[in-house]
């Protein structure tokens, strides 16, 4: 987009930033047409649209005489107007909404006002050690106080809100904030009676999603480890089971809070198999777990347990090479995250999952 705008000014043209920044997107979607579904593509050019159509607008509420308190007021309206564009699909893709937007923005934008000329800099002069060195030092150091700052506002209350939506509730935003445009843009009663529709169609499709989360009954197997992670979802309720307790900085972990904000659930309750549990959901002994009428069994078999009680396991996770499993046909799903552990489908009649090679194992009910 900058490429066109300096053309045009270099043959003495001004061009109209509305068609430079389509004429950009045209030429990198004719080079690979998959930008049109990247993340970063879609951010950049929706804020960058923001920034152009509603900064001005919305920095004309407050005149600011002083230059310096006019300088911060500009940064502030341009992290508004970056931030309105960008709010569908970042909170999306990543479920989640930086409070603290504005103060971030502050700095990072100079700072990225800086490291560009600079890392051109350094491309230039690369071949002179003592030049790009120095250089290099200086991108290094703004890079580190401009995480050291994100940091610090990451760790302030209430700095990230975690907020999911499905791709319909993304389409209902996404026309409000047009129809919203095009109100602010020609003031008619009909674009305001869009937004409202559009509006009470979003609340009535979040309202529907809550009425299917509350009989929903689901397990999801990770692809994480070889040990197992057994998230089991009923409605709001959800247990997360794995053989060891794991931190808030494993990577595990991301798995199940992904899980639980993309399906607005509670925070989970965190188990392991080597711990007896029971309620009125749940009831774990040993390495067989009961969950709302499904029986799941973690390695071997116990020996007739189950036959004796004419019982039937639905989920069987990582079997023993003892093949006692075998005696059990019909629905029950045989699940593999252990890498050591191969199965072939033509000596049982089970069906068999590999999260490895499949993803993780999901089944509602």
């Amino acid at each position: 987009m900058f490429s066109f705008i300096i053309i045009g000014n270099s043959i003495k043209r001004n061009g109209n930033i509305y068609n430079s920044l389509a004429a950009s997107a045209l030429i990198l979607l004719l080079i690979n047409p998959n930008n049109l579904f990247e993340v970063g593509f879609q951010l950049s050019f929706s804020a960058v649209f923001g920034i152009v159509y509603l900064q001005p607008k919305i920095s004309q509420f407050l005149t600011v005489k002083n230059r310096i308190l006019n300088y911060f007021w500009m940064l502030f309206t341009v992290s508004v107007a970056a931030q309105i564009a960008t709010f569908p699909a970042s909170i999306f893709y990543f479920n989640q909404f930086p409070t603290y937007f504005f103060l971030s923005n502050l700095f990072v934008i100079p700072a990225v006002f800086i490291l560009i000329p600079l890392g051109i800099l350094l491309l230039s002069f690369s071949f002179l050690p003592l030049l790009s060195n120095g250089i290099s030092f200086l991108i290094n150091h703004i890079l580190s106080l401009t995480y050291f700052l994100l940091k610090e506002i990451e760790n302030l209350p209430f700095a990230v809100q975690k907020i999911s939506i499905n791709r319909i509730e993304l389409l209902f935003i996404v026309g409000f904030l047009c129809s919203i445009l095009l109100l602010i843009k020609i003031p008619r009663t009909s674009y305001l009676k869009l937004a409202l529709s559009l509006i009470l169609l979003l609340t009535s499709a979040s309202f529907i999603k809550k009425l299917k989360l509350r009989d929903t009954n689901k397990i999801i197997v990770y692809n994480g480890s070889d040990k197992p992670i057994i998230h089991l979802v009923t409605g709001k309720t959800n247990y997360v089971i794995s053989e060891q307790k794991f931190g808030n900085e494993d990577f595990e972990k991301s798995f199940t809070d992904n899980t639980t904000v993309k399906m607005n659930l509670d925070p989970p309750l965190y188990l392991t198999t080597k711990t007896s549990f029971k309620n009125e959901n749940l009831l774990i002994n040993g390495n067989l777990i009961f969950f709302r009428e499904k029986i799941i069994v973690l390695g071997k078999i116990p020996n007739n347990f189950l036959s004796k009680a004419n019982l039937h396991p639905d989920f069987i996770i990582n079997p023993t090479s003892d093949e006692s499993w075998k005696q059990y046909s019909g629905n029950t799903e045989i699940i593999i995250t252990n890498k050591r552990l191969f199965l072939s489908n033509d000596t049982i009649p089970n069906q068999i999952f590999n999260v490895l090679n499949q993803g993780a194992y999901q089944k509602n009910w």
